[in-house]
């Protein structure tokens, strides 16, 4: 399964309705439908200037380790039905030693598509290897500057050589695993938004399967608390058209913010995108699993839905009128808020 690419079709729908219909479809039919997001450790080897790591009021309570006992769990009434599997959100994954375990209760479910979100410090090509034998099927690397200085600055604690050291064992990787995907998730900002092309040359030679430019957002007091991009259509001209075009002609799929989405990032959001995130997101921590009143051990997320209402209010959403006005504070991350 090509996930980003039926996930970019996805999102390109210019009916809200169509997709609603699309997603109810999908889980009445008996279809994966959802995606699963784990933080096996709540934890982070760095304190990135632009996370809520580097705030001290904010900065997540550790949680302690995901089980195997939870893993089963989520291998038996969870994974399944899931389309995707990211291990690591907001908390660095390689920090957590059982990793091949849960990728490989993640493959053993079927899920087509299985990824690690990380900032690389702790990668080593033996790590690499012992996660793409277990199931891994791409690694998304969160890179927030191409420069030394700039890239130093913003990921505090990390260091350039080790990321440059990385590139070379995901040049290898890839060529050994031509099916492994590589994607670049870019938090842009003032200082490294000119930095953004760079990202060619430092990664020369090899396939960017998927390029995320992500604009910052304000999650507490962080450490860099410059929270609004300047000029936005100097931006969206200037820096984020050039990218756009530099990823067609590489065949890379690109998930770029439009002007819109870049001044709205810190406002409320739409019923569509509020009911689509309830059904389709699934996050889990050592401490949580979806919803407080879900109980993975007795039931599905399916069953959870149908129970809890969620389904009923889906089905409602694709009659609703005035889908698209942003009337609800979901929360801060506006999942699908990229073009």
């Amino acid at each position: 399964m090509d996930f980003y690419n039926t996930f970019k079709r996805l999102i390109g729908l210019k009916n809200p309705r169509l997709k609603l219909m699309m997603l109810a479809a999908a889980r009445i039919s008996g279809m994966r439908y959802y995606g699963v997001f784990i933080d096996p450790v709540i934890a982070c080897n760095l304190k990135c200037r632009m996370c809520y790591f580097s705030d001290p009021q904010n900065r997540p309570a550790p949680e302690g380790l995901m089980t195997s006992e939870q893993i089963s769990r989520l291998a038996r009434t969870i994974l399944p039905k899931a389309m995707k599997m990211q291990i690591g959100c907001g908390a660095e994954p390689t920090l957590y030693r059982s990793l091949p375990e849960l990728i490989s209760a993640g493959k053993k479910a079927g899920v087509p598509y299985i990824e690690i979100t990380t900032n690389g410090q702790l990668l080593d090509e033996k790590r690499l290897s012992n996660a793409i034998e277990a199931g891994l099927d791409g690694i998304t690397l969160s890179l927030h500057g191409t420069t030394r200085d700039t890239y130093e600055f913003l990921m505090d604690g990390a260091k350039f050589d080790r990321l440059t050291q990385l590139i070379e064992i995901l040049r290898k990787t890839k060529t050994d695993n031509p099916g492994f995907k590589l994607r670049i998730n870019y938090t842009v900002n003032n200082l490294n938004k000119k930095e953004l092309a760079g990202i060619w040359e430092l990664f020369s030679g090899i396939a960017i399967d998927v390029l995320q430019v992500r604009p910052i957002q304000k999650l507490g007091d962080t450490a860099y608390d410059d929270f609004v991009i300047d000029d936005y259509d100097g931006f969206i001209a200037e820096i984020i058209h050039p990218i756009a075009e530099e990823c067609r002609r590489r065949k890379t799929v690109a998930l770029l913010p439009s002007r819109e989405n870049v001044g709205k990032v810190n406002r409320k959001t739409s019923s569509l995108t509020a009911i689509l995130e309830e059904v389709s997101y699934c996050y889990i921590s050592p401490a949580s699993c979806y919803r407080p009143d879900f109980h993975p051990e007795d039931e599905t997320i399916r069953q959870y839905q149908s129970r809890s209402g969620i389904a009923s209010r889906l089905h409602r959403a694709i009659f609703r009128s005035r889908l698209l006005e942003e009337n609800t504070d979901i929360n801060s991350t506006k999942k699908l808020n990229y073009s």
